[in-house]
């Protein structure tokens, strides 16, 4: 006997166990289905030797890293308005400077891969003498190819002080492989 207030209990017979119990088959239907229709695999072939390593690697095969420590290229007399307006006497002064130094510091026949660029000067004229030292850098990579050609340039933004009238280049080179 029922209580009148209670509610019915709902059994295995209700629309909302069967609709339970349908999806359920629906979705076993569907698994069986999916997993019949894909096909028979194969074997996997067998893999292919690889060829064995060379002696040395190739020069494309070389990273690119750097020494840890660079050189210092000290250039001195050099108008930073020149320097900045591209002109040919500061240029030819610039680079003979620069072969100058390539001799003194032993770096004949290597390849510059890094410079740091910058210049002397006080606040007041620390962005022409950063402007002047990028200015150098990309003409010392333009006029001399074969030592700094592939050199990337970045410029030390800082106050160093002084008199405007010197740059620093840190040369970092190549390592070869």
């Amino acid at each position: 006997m029922t209580h009148p207030d209670r509610p019915r209990r709902r059994g295995f017979g209700s629309p909302i166990a069967l609709a339970g119990w349908l999806f359920a088959d629906l979705f076993l239907v569907l698994l069986v289905t999916s997993l019949g229709s894909q096909g028979v695999m194969e074997p996997m072939p067998e893999p292919t030797p690889s060829p064995s390593p060379t002696a040395s690697p190739t020069r494309s095969d070389c990273p690119t890293s750097y020494e840890l420590e660079g050189r210092r290229l000290t250039i001195r007399g050099i108008s930073f308005r020149g320097l900045r307006e591209r002109d040919p006497a500061t240029r030819a002064r610039l680079l003979a400077q620069v072969d100058a130094e390539v001799r003194r510091a032993g770096m004949r026949g290597r390849q510059g891969g890094l410079i740091y660029a910058y210049g002397l000067a006080p606040n007041a004229q620390r962005v022409a003498a950063r402007d002047a030292a990028l200015a150098a850098a990309r003409m010392i990579k333009d006029g001399r190819p074969a030592t700094f050609g592939r050199a990337e340039i970045e410029n030390l933004n800082y106050e160093t002080g002084g008199l405007t009238d010197r740059l620093y280049l840190d040369v970092y080179f190549l390592v070869d492989c």
